[in-house]
């Protein structure tokens, strides 16, 4: 298992120094409509990292919609094009689709065209990325923030009908959860899963405001299915207050989870 944490560029410096084995930064930090000049910092700065951005979310801005009747599949191409000759410029192996805003079918709007238009986005998306090495995972959202893949059963589905190399799974603990969705699915689903989101868990003292996740079900779930690639810290809930203390116990807490788990398989 390999352990990540998400975070913008306010944040990079504390995740090296708390001992993850990766950032997963937002798209946006490749500055996909801005010239090379513009990225040009962020291209420096992982050049020198002891660590690099193996992971990328926020793949889409909403306002580029990829259903409805606004699409205009060449921005899209576009778009994808730069993130994925950036991303892999830096070392990423994975870029997280989830992108509720864009993905989200109009009211109104036929669900059964929505699903198409869903469908040739994940062909072209899934092509870019083999080519470079990339994988793209897609995210089921809970169902309040996005009415379309709200499972993992619902992305395993999408996942078999487009079919094609460079496109697997993502399972969020935080979105599973809020939705109430069964472990079974992640068992179901393990050999499609390529990357894993977290929510920040209670740490006694450290961090207890907001809702308790299941952790450790979860974790021990994928484990005995035979996952064990990356997983990634995500603040979804918003619990991190002083980042630069707390993201090295919570990234202690995960790891000694994961092989507690292990040792007791």
């Amino acid at each position: 298992m390999k352990l990540g944490c998400c975070g913008a560029e306010d944040r990079f410096d504390a995740i090296q120094q708390a001992g993850y084995d990766y950032i997963e930064p937002p798209v946006p930090v490749l500055r996909a409509n801005m010239p090379e000049t513009d990225f040009e910092p962020v291209r420096r700065y992982f050049q020198n990292a002891s660590i690099k951005p193996e992971a990328f979310n926020l793949f889409v801005p909403a306002d580029l919609k990829i259903t409805g009747e606004s699409v205009d599949f060449h921005a899209l191409t576009q778009h994808v094009e730069t993130v994925m000759e950036r991303a892999s410029e830096l070392g990423a192996r994975i870029i997280v689709f989830g992108s509720g805003g864009a993905r989200n079918v109009p009211d109104h709007f036929p669900r059964s065209r929505a699903f198409e238009q869903l469908g040739t986005f994940c062909a072209m998306i899934a092509d870019q990325a083999h080519n470079r090495g990339i994988t793209v995972v897609i995210e089921p959202l809970y169902s309040q923030k996005c009415n379309l893949i709200t499972s993992v059963a619902e992305g395993a589905s999408l996942i078999r009908d487009v079919n094609q190399p460079g496109l697997a799974l993502l399972a969020d603990l935080f979105h599973m959860e809020t939705d109430k969705e069964p472990w079974q699915n992640l068992v179901d689903a393990v050999h499609l899963l390529h990357h894993i989101h977290v929510p920040v868990p209670s740490l006694d003292i450290l961090i207890s405001e907001g809702p308790a996740f299941s952790h450790h079900i979860f974790l021990k779930t994928l484990r005995n299915s035979g996952y064990d690639g990356r997983i990634s810290v995500e603040d979804n809930s918003r619990r991190f207050v002083h980042f630069e203390s707390e993201a090295e116990p919570v990234g202690k807490y995960i790891r000694d989870l994961w092989q507690e788990i292990g040792s007791k398989s």
